[in-house]
């Protein structure tokens, strides 16, 4: 498992613990490994209380029209009750 954090900071973690009662991951996540996600969430349920999931997507070079944006896109965050915390549109 590869951590940037680990590398950039020397870090390891502590042996003398045996259970974490909070965890916060920032996953850079390949397209095709969504699912992935999509099944580890069910299992964190399990564990925890309360999750979290936040999604960031960011698409370049490209271009896609204004109403499809509106149609497709924003159309599924409505449907799926999702809440757009932040957009950044050029």
């Amino acid at each position: 498992m590869k951590r940037k954090s680990d590398e950039s900071a020397g870090v390891t973690p502590p042996s003398h613990r045996k259970k974490y009662q909070e965890i916060r991951l920032k996953l850079n996540v390949p397209t095709g490994k969504l699912s992935d996600i999509v099944r580890m969430i069910p299992y964190l349920k399990t564990k925890f209380n309360q999750v979290k999931v936040k999604v960031e997507i960011s698409a370049q070079e490209g271009e896609i029209t204004i109403s499809d944006y509106e149609d497709k896109i924003m159309e599924i965050t409505s449907q799926s009750n999702m809440i757009v915390e932040d957009e950044n549109l050029e």
